[in-house]
């Protein structure tokens, strides 16, 4: 991520805040997490160190 993305999603993180924003940014978190979405299947080990 850029610099001038991760400064744009700042301030919007900063417009929006609210215990319901971050409910919900919580989810999403946990659902990429437990999807594995975005992981190179070849290089993803079982643990640290693989």
């Amino acid at each position: 991520v850029s610099d001038e993305e991760k400064a744009f999603l700042d301030g919007e993180y900063a417009a929006s805040m609210s215990l319901l924003f971050d409910a919900k940014v919580l989810a999403r978190t946990v659902a990429v997490v437990l999807s594995r979405r975005g992981v190179d299947r070849e290089d993803a080990g079982e643990g640290a160190g693989e």
